[in-house]
């Protein structure tokens, strides 16, 4: 964490290892078809403010990540003390820590919590 900027967190990625390189974009939650039309990154930051700005290309005039509940910079898209990453069943919001397989969502029952 000493190396991440902002005074650190914990960074979580999400790894699709099925998810297919060649489709035409990636998607996000909130993006058009998404989650059914398997358009969807293969490798990805799962974002602790929710706002998909990484994939939407979203970047301040600094060039950094833009703004979050946290402020105008990258400290938005890390966890921090008090943060919670819950299932999409239980937490009804994005990010979560559901599985997705097949067309299928899972909840994992896994928690992320401080």
């Amino acid at each position: 964490d000493t190396l991440l900027p902002y005074g650190g967190g914990l960074l979580i990625w999400h790894i699709d290892k099925k998810a297919n390189f060649r489709v035409p974009i990636a998607g996000y939650p909130g993006s058009e078809g998404w989650l059914m039309n398997g358009y969807h990154y293969r490798v990805a930051v799962l974002q602790a403010d929710g706002r998909y700005e990484l994939e939407q290309g979203i970047v301040r005039d600094d060039g950094s990540s833009g703004g979050g509940s946290r402020g105008n910079d990258f400290s938005s898209d890390l966890f921090s003390n008090g943060d919670t990453l819950l299932p999409g069943l239980e937490s009804k919001s994005y990010p979560n820590t559901d599985a997705f397989q097949d067309g299928i969502i899972t909840a994992t029952g896994i928690r992320i919590f401080d």
